[in-house]
């Protein structure tokens, strides 16, 4: 009875705690977005599903990299090659396909590669989500607005103003990863400037996979696999109406190999 009776205490606790922490529904509604109609909507206001992530989500739940924000959404799904990170929507989306059906945004500017107009989602885009105030994902297709590449979906990331304090963090996890992000904001009359580092590095290390696990494929071991090291700078700056936007990647990546057991197939 008092074991049934400290389990009853426990979840009401959690149920008061969680309640506490969520945010009331008119709160949620007044939210602004602007990635649906180029200009500031509240949420209710806007024509097409959209979901809005705040910062304090991203720092609630510790979500590193924009895929992890995108796999916890609803109609959303991730693939992970242990190179690149694939996005795929309500069932249609294939792997190693560029991700060119999706649209990624900076402040409304569009981090598109040149070539295959492919986007980055995991550490491919190489920046930390604690440089953004906020992440605006709207369903659907949007070419009309935005041209070739917006046909599942637009993802815009909201920068933090200028204004708001600088911040520095360095985190570290299993498996050897290290990473860490500065910021600094300066305004100034109608002048404002922001700049963001972002580093991560994941050390290498063996990854075994049951369904290999026979003497031809190396018993399912691959050796020196998931080595993922970036940097980037992320430079804003507004005057007025006028903004421009900066940013600098770069990515080293090791999809590892695999080393034949010694004495294992000889005479091949």
């Amino acid at each position: 009875m008092l074991k049934r009776a400290l389990v009853f205490a426990f979840v009401f606790i959690a149920a008061a705690a969680y309640a506490g922490d969520r945010t009331p529904l008119d709160d949620l509604l007044s939210a602004p977005i602007s990635t649906a109609a180029k200009y500031d909507q509240r949420i209710n206001e806007v024509p097409a599903s959209v979901t809005v992530i705040s910062a304090e989500e991203i720092a609630r739940y510790g979500w590193h990299t924009l895929a992890d924000v995108l796999s916890a959404t609803r109609g959303v799904y991730t693939t992970y090659d242990r190179g690149y990170t694939y996005l795929g929507v309500r069932g249609i989306g294939l792997p190693t396909d560029y991700n060119n059906r999706f649209l990624v945004l900076i402040d409304g500017h569009p981090m598109t590669e040149a070539v295959s107009g492919s986007i980055g989602i995991g550490t491919t885009l190489a920046l930390d989500l604690s440089l953004f105030s906020r992440i605006e994902f709207v369903r659907g297709p949007s070419s009309v607005m935005y041209g070739t590449g917006a046909m599942f979906g637009v993802i815009n990331l909201i920068t933090k103003n200028e204004d708001e304090r600088s911040s520095f963090s360095l985190a570290a996890g299993n498996r050897g990863t290290k990473f860490g992000s500065s910021r600094v904001g300066f305004h100034h009359g109608k002048l404002s400037a922001s700049v963001g580092l972002s580093w991560q590095q994941n050390s290498s290390g063996d990854v075994y996979f049951r369904e290999f696990d026979r003497p031809e494929t190396n018993n399912g071991i691959a050796h020196d696999r998931d080595f993922d090291n970036y940097r980037s700078v992320l430079a804003t700056l507004h005057y007025g109406e006028l903004s421009a936007i900066g940013l600098h990647t770069t990515r080293k990546l090791s999809l590892g190999r695999s080393r034949r057991r010694r004495g294992a197939n000889d005479g091949e």
